[in-house]
């Protein structure tokens, strides 16, 4: 699906991960909010963070007799939706997308894992200043486009065994 355009690779990290720690593949955007918080006597904003983007936590269980490599595997994945006025800030919605499962594949198998489809529907207006604006008229000054877009992600995983002498 790659070679055919169809398909493109978001990422192709590699991790070094010991029997039964885990860690965190983490590729996201912080998108800063700031919140106003007002009193009587004072203002205060703070800056607070939205995480946006691909997260996966992985655990594996190593079986290195048996060649067998048991995975708990969280893979999140977030976008930043329409923003939504929260008094008198407009604050962005997290859409989130997450699956926790357990896994059982043996040394250097593939693994994959779909499911995590997001629809969204994009629509935009060009205008010529002023005369875009005049009602009933304006639309004789302005185009809108509208389209569709369904996108499925496919999260492929192989472990290695990594024999240490």
């Amino acid at each position: 699906m790659v070679q055919n355009s169809q398909a493109r690779v978001l990422t192709t990290p590699r991790l070094s991960i010991q029997h039964g720690v885990t860690a965190i593949f983490d590729a996201t955007t912080k998108i800063p909010i700031v919140s106003t918080t007002a009193t009587a006597t004072s203002t205060v904003q703070t800056i607070q963070s939205l995480d946006i983007g691909e997260r996966m936590t992985i655990t594996p269980f190593i079986d290195t007799d048996r060649g067998i490599v048991t995975m708990k595997l969280i893979p999140e994945i977030s976008t930043r939706g329409q923003s939504v006025d929260v008094g008198i800030q407009a604050v962005p919605e997290k859409n989130t997308r997450k699956v926790e499962t357990l896994l059982r594949v043996r040394d250097g198998e593939s693994i994959v894992i779909g499911g995590l489809m997001r629809q969204s529907t994009n629509e935009s207006r060009a205008k010529i200043p002023i005369l875009g604006d005049i009602p009933l008229l304006g639309g004789l000054f302005s185009t809108t486009n509208s389209g569709q877009e369904e996108v499925e992600l496919l999260i492929i995983v192989t472990p290695k065994i990594m024999k240490v002498d």
